[in-house]
Parts: C-alpha cells; structure tokens; sequence
C-alpha cells in the first residue's frame, strides 16, 4: 500500500537559498555541536548570518 504522504525535499534542492541565522540557532549539545553545523553549512554551499543582518536586509 503506498503511502499518502509526499516526501519532504530539501530547499537546498528545490533551488531556494538556505540561510542559517547563527544567532537563532541552539541545542542542548556541547558548543562545538554548533560551531560544526555552521562549519558544515558554510562549506556546503549555505548562507549564514544573524538576526541584525537578516533583517536589515529584507
């Protein structure tokens, strides 16, 4: 039986530009958790900034 739900797709994928807001992000794992997936989404071809510059942009 197939399954109703569509798949999610990525909108790195679907042609959006990704932007992490280094300040809006968090977890409760060690602080180098973090830096690494801001490390990662530089490298993988992403958008990071802050809040400030986010929204002095728009």
């Amino acid at each position: 039986m197939a399954s109703a739900r569509r798949p999610r797709r990525r909108g790195s994928r679907r042609d959006y530009a990704t932007v992490l807001l280094t300040n809006a992000t968090a977890t409760s794992s060690p602080a180098y958790c973090k830096d690494a997936v801001v490390f990662n989404s530089q490298q993988c071809g992403g958008f990071t900034t802050d809040t400030a510059r986010f929204a002095a942009a728009g």
